[in-house]
């Protein structure tokens, strides 16, 4: 696992596992008396070998945790915190499209309902009233929108510890040019 100057947070998460389990063997190998097991000189060479390979791979997967410490040291606060309010607006702003798609469907039901008991034909009906569709596929695509930007929110304050503000291009946090 060779050092980046960039890492992803799948880059951290196989540092620590491969970190943790190398670890424990390095240990486990450096602790051998090659001499009291036994060993010939080829198999005590093989023992070093070994614990010198692990020695590396753990240190290639700590300097990856390090620069991840570092990362997450120096992330955009302020970011993080416009991401998370979005976040929750796009929660509130999709509730109410939901209730003005529901609004715009009941009123409409209702209208057509109170002409036709005043005796109006559907004809009739159609010719008073607009028609709410285009209205609806309006809020429809809006609430698929804020889905949408959600889901990159989401994305954003999953990536522990990079926070890449590349997540959030095409949402309405404003990330500025220095953070991109």
């Amino acid at each position: 696992m060779p050092h980046k100057s960039t890492i992803t947070k799948a880059d951290v998460i196989r540092a620590g596992s491969i970190h943790n389990k190398v670890s424990k063997v390095a240990e486990a190998l450096s602790g051998l008396d090659s001499a009291s097991l036994g060993c010939t000189v080829s198999e005590s060479t093989t023992i070093v070998m070994a614990t010198k390979i692990l020695g590396k791979i753990k240190d290639e997967s700590q300097a990856v945790l390090d620069k991840a410490e570092e990362l997450y040291k120096n992330r955009d606060v302020e970011l993080i915190n416009r991401a998370t309010l979005r976040y929750w607006r796009i929660q509130e702003d999709t509730e109410l499209c939901k209730i003005s798609k529901h609004s715009v469907q009941q009123n409409f039901l209702e209208k057509t309902t109170e002409l036709s008991k005043q005796g109006f034909s559907q004809i009739e009906i159609d010719a008073i009233l607009t028609d709410p569709a285009p209205e609806i596929e309006v809020l429809e695509l809006r609430i698929k929108a804020l889905k949408t930007e959600k889901m990159r929110v989401e994305d954003f304050l999953r990536d522990v510890p990079i926070y890449s503000p590349e997540l959030l291009v095409g949402t309405a946090v404003e990330v500025t040019a220095e953070a991109a």
